[in-house]
């Protein structure tokens, strides 16, 4: 004799909560009382969520990273409370960093769906290469738990660093007077001598005295 009840989806109204009881019954009718009520609200973890984008240079601050998502197609019965954003590594683990979590001070990006990271931040905790693609993948949690992680991105922004230290500064001789030097050097290729093939420099800082 069975011990279970199921009721399929078709019955069930998400978000919606039921309340379940029984009783035993023998051949001679039903013989017990009712049992105790129990209460069941019909939920289920999220859907994955979409792909997140991978940008640099938008936001507040257009030197950070910057990673957007969107909602789950469904939540199921019970709505998003918290998302976790982590970022592929340089050995293939995932990490986490607090500049993307929700749950901390910076509760506007649970409902803008964004979160900003420096670059420097990114370039410690995953160990990645210049030039090599920020991968994050991002998952959504409701009342019932957590949901699959999303894919994570296959294009979007890349690791940058700062320039390297540049060489050949030399004066023009043919211009020197007593009231005039004229510098000239070789701008660097665009690629690791300026920090990354997507990071052109913005000019020069000339120091004397």
């Amino acid at each position: 004799m069975t011990t279970t009840f199921s009721v399929s989806s078709a019955q069930l109204t998400p978000g919606t909560t039921y309340k379940f009881a029984l009783r035993a019954r023998n051949i001679y009718g039903y013989a017990s009382s009712i049992s105790t009520v129990v209460s069941v609200t019909a939920i289920d973890v999220p859907d994955a969520v979409p792909i997140p984008t991978v940008v640099i240079g938008t936001g507040v601050d257009a030197t950070k990273v910057s990673i957007t998502w969107s909602i789950p197609t469904q939540t199921h019965g019970s709505d998003v409370n918290q998302y976790e954003v982590s970022f592929r590594t340089s050995t293939g683990t995932y990490v986490t960093d607090s500049s993307c979590d929700p749950s901390s001070a910076l509760v506007s990006q649970f409902t803008s769906r964004t979160c900003l990271v420096s670059m420097s931040t990114i370039r410690t905790i995953t160990g990645q290469s210049v030039d090599e693609l920020i991968r994050v993948r991002v998952r959504a949690h409701n009342s019932r738990g957590w949901g699959a992680y999303s894919q994570i991105n296959s294009s979007g922004a890349t690791i940058e660093t700062e320039p390297l230290v540049m060489s050949g500064l030399t004066h023009d001789i043919t211009a020197l007077t007593n009231t005039v030097v004229k510098l000239t050097w070789t701008a660097p290729t665009l690629g690791s001598a300026t920090g990354g093939s997507s990071n052109p420099l913005t000019g020069y800082n000339i120091y004397w005295d």
